[in-house]
């Protein structure tokens, strides 16, 4: 049981923590990487935002991207022992890295990303949809440097590092799927995106729990909600992978979808936009609800009551 309960969660994270857990113990370790990794998340944050809209625009935007991360409902998580804070360093890395023409590192890093959460195997669809673009700017005469085809062979890091982790799970508990079977234990089996929303039903709804929690189900609305908003807003490079990863989060419960939606950062994209653009009613509001919900449950957390 031990061996399958270790290799049923993805590796780089635990790793990080065990290689500093001399130094500042275990619980020490992983606050620090968490936060480091946040605090370095927001600075490439504001980064992309000046690439997608400019120096001026995008400050403001970045700015208040960023501060509406950090109020999202379940940002606690951002700053406690669980790698989204890690994960979402890669994200941006990611995205950073492909919009700057720079494939090659945008694959190495999303194959760390990928033996972090599950959901780092999605970071291709952003990769190789900008890599299209590129390509297809090449008789642009004001594009600067097209990439080489041979470039795109970079993306096959990224199921490689995920077939390694499975061949490791394999070796250990005879299991390579070890990694997802845990935690279908407790999300259940996988089904189509209407799955989460019917369990909401069948669970019995409730203020906020577990299957039937109508927090998260109100959470998971707006997003879906912001999705359409994104189609028309960013590139159809964060739309596809906010939208695929949707998809797989909902396929199963409800349960921690508000904080597995802390990494989808496009969303929050979004909210700095319309600060920058003027548009601040809805800003406003958003900080005021989300940051009303993230210190009520910021308290009940410390009180060891679990809220995502």
């Amino acid at each position: 049981w031990e061996h399958w309960a270790v290799a049923g969660f993805l590796p780089l994270y635990p790793l990080l923590i065990r290689l500093l857990a001399p130094i500042f113990g275990g619980v020490g370790a992983g606050v620090l990487i968490s936060n480091v990794c946040l605090f370095l998340s927001l600075v490439l944050f504001e980064r992309l935002l000046r690439l997608e809209l400019g120096d001026d625009r995008g400050e403001s935007a970045g700015l208040a991207a960023g501060a509406a991360l950090l109020l999202f409902p379940s940002s606690l998580f951002l700053s406690a022992v669980y790698s989204e804070s890690l994960f979402l360093l890669m994200s941006l890395g990611v995205f950073l890295s492909a919009r700057q023409g720079r494939f090659a590192s945008a694959c190495v890093i999303a194959a760390f990303a990928t033996l972090t959460r599950p959901f780092g195997v999605l970071l291709a669809i952003p990769i190789v949809v900008e890599f299209w673009f590129s390509w297809r700017a090449r008789d642009n005469p004001d594009v600067g440097q097209r990439p080489k085809v041979f470039e795109l062979l970079w993306v096959g890091l990224i199921p490689l590092a995920l077939a390694g982790y499975m061949a490791f799970c394999r070796s250990v508990v005879g299991d390579p799927l070890a990694f997802i079977h845990h935690k279908t234990r407790w999300r259940g089996a996988m089904s189509g995106p209407w799955r989460a929303f019917v369990r909401w039903w069948e669970a019995g709804p409730t203020a906020h729990g577990a299957h039937g929690s109508t927090v998260e189900l109100v959470i998971a609305l707006v997003c879906l909600a912001m999705l359409v908003v994104m189609v028309r807003r960013l590139r159809p490079s964060y739309t596809l992978y906010t939208a695929a990863a949707m998809i797989l989060a909902l396929g199963s419960t409800l349960w921690s979808f508000s904080r597995l939606a802390l990494t989808l950062f496009p969303f929050f994209m979004l909210v700095g936009m319309a600060w920058a653009d003027g548009r601040r009613c809805l800003p406003a509001a958003y900080a005021f609800v989300g940051g009303s919900l993230a210190a009520l449950f910021m308290a009940l957390f410390s009180n060891w009551w679990w809220v995502g």
